[in-house]
């Protein structure tokens, strides 16, 4: 059984404003991290996701309870000291002007180059695996600010990664970039975590990532108690459900989307080819019809040779495309 690297214990967070008035956001926390896992924390906004966050970096001081670090609690370490131990990404990038991204990278070498910043060899050695982790060296001597988003965001994982932690906290990490960009930031932290057995924490609004690429989910509720675990088992526990789910929004458990309820229009029947047949599902289920076996149907519609032939009210028609076969269906 892996050892925690960090865990806390009945921790609150929140904010303080004076003497016996403070706002909690969350109490009660008791998680763990471990090394070699990814984990990514969900939660609607104002559940505290950036507030734990900070908490945890030692950015932020707790309410009550504790933050363990290995054996001791971070409010025993220095910030220097932490600065070795805990790297952290945040959603607001710095704004460095003309600086270049190797010296971006280098930034993350400051906790142990003192107040002069002068690189050694073994700064240098750190810099350059870094860049070439992230996939970035030949970016090196480009200026920040002429980057895309996703090249920005892998620097300050490089940046991260220069800074030789056991811990790696992001903030949202994946905001604002591509599909694409999203996936690549990604598999680059999953890799970090597995390959290099380090202990990647990030917080997402992006449901699909954290269940593909998440070894441990922290689910984050507004008044509700903070749960951790597999991805799958707190779905099928209905955890997931419970923190996501409105009156017109609700989990699927056998797509693991969370879908929006439409008018219910009618049945069709489809067969086929699964693939084309599973497509055709959704778009049908997006204009209100299902697809259940044995209901009465409205029509039924067979994928054979490129070809969508539905059968309505004894006529059978054939088109090429989905689209072509729903506009039959609403005619």
């Amino acid at each position: 059984m892996k050892k925690a690297i960090l865990k806390t214990q009945d921790l609150a967070i929140g904010y303080k404003h004076g003497r016996n008035n403070d706002t909690v956001v969350q109490s009660h926390i008791d998680l763990s991290l471990n090394s070699g896992e990814i984990c990514c924390m969900l939660g609607p906004n104002g559940s505290g996701k950036s507030t734990l966050i900070r908490t945890l970096a030692g950015f932020q001081q707790s309410l009550n309870g504790k933050v363990i670090l290995g054996e001791k609690s971070i409010s025993h370490f220095s910030a220097g000291e932490l600065a070795k131990k805990i790297s952290v990404v945040l959603t607001e990038q710095m704004e460095p002007g003309i600086m270049r991204v190797f010296d971006m990278v280098a930034y993350g070498r400051s906790p142990y180059t003192g107040f002069l910043g002068k690189l050694n060899h073994e700064d240098k050695k750190a810099i350059v695996e870094a860049l070439d982790k992230t996939g970035i060296s030949a970016l090196q001597t480009r200026l920040f600010a002429e980057l895309s988003d996703g090249e920005k965001q892998k620097v300050m994982i490089a940046k991260s990664l220069a800074q030789q932690t056991q811990i790696i906290i992001l903030d949202e990490p994946a905001a604002f970039l591509d599909f694409p960009s999203k996936i690549e930031i990604m598999h680059l932290l999953r890799k970090t975590a597995w390959d290099d057995n380090k202990t990647v924490l990030l917080s997402t609004h992006d449901l699909n990532l954290a269940l593909q690429f998440a070894d441990k989910l922290w689910l984050m509720g507004k008044g509700s108690p903070m749960r951790s675990g597999l991805p799958e088992d707190l779905i099928l526990a209905g955890h997931l459900a419970k923190l996501f789910d409105r009156d017109k929004t609700r989990f699927d458990l056998n797509t693991g989307n969370f879908e929006y309820e439409t008018t219910h229009i009618g049945n069709v029947n489809v067969t086929g080819q699964e693939i084309e047949m599973q497509w055709l599902r959704r778009a049908f289920a997006r204009k209100g019809y299902t697809s259940n076996k044995g209901d009465k149907a409205l029509a039924e519609i067979h994928f054979k040779d490129h070809n969508y032939q539905i059968k309505i009210a004894g006529q059978t028609y054939g088109y090429e495309t989905i689209a072509e076969t729903l506009k039959k269906m609403e005619s």
